[in-house]
């Protein structure tokens, strides 16, 4: 097994070879092993939280919950950032839950990706995810926003005008746009 030190200077080497900075955090939840490269500094949480909202999906549908099967109906014009998915249908569509979270997760599609959190709903992410075991990593996890509103509002809370990703904090503090 790769030591935590190698793991993170393999890493940090290739990533200095092409020019990128990397932030990750990675924990065993069935052990307290983690490995970190600036795990504490705030980072844009983009579409990495669109994996315990698809989670989520599949707990409900588990449960009983969500039939994935179910068919719903889409229609064109839903307001969200991106240019690929769903929002570039013009024609109303129909299909299932499975198929809209291929979609939030193969191409990482917003407007699946709202629907499935409208759906599911987003103190029952929240909750599962802290009920995941990720309490015992000291992360609060909020989810106060579906990706349109969070595109929207970034500017306000990151203080730029671009549009771009909020950053999200690791403590989950106020000013975490999902």
């Amino acid at each position: 097994m790769v030591s935590e030190t190698e793991l993170v200077d393999k890493i940090t080497s290739r990533a200095k070879d092409i020019g990128v900075q990397v932030w990750l955090h990675a924990a065993d939840l069935d052990s307290a092993r983690q490995v970190g490269i600036d795990a504490a500094e705030p980072v844009v949480t983009a579409s990495v939280f669109k994996v315990p909202v698809g989670l989520e999906l599949a707990r409900q549908a588990a449960d009983g919950a969500v039939d994935l099967a179910e068919r719903v109906t889409v229609a064109p014009g839903r307001s969200t950032s991106g240019s690929y998915g769903l929002a570039t249908f013009h024609q109303e569509v129909t299909m299932s839950w499975h198929d809209l979270a291929v979609l939030m997760i193969g191409v990482s599609d917003n407007i699946a990706t709202d629907l499935i959190l409208e759906r599911v709903g987003k103190a029952a992410v929240a909750e599962s995810w802290s009920d995941w075991s990720f309490r015992r990593r000291r992360s609060r996890t909020i989810v106060r926003s579906c990706c349109t509103r969070s595109r929207k509002t970034s500017g306000s809370i990151t203080g730029t005008t671009s549009g771009s990703w909020p950053r999200c904090r690791p403590n989950g503090s106020a000013n975490c746009a999902h």
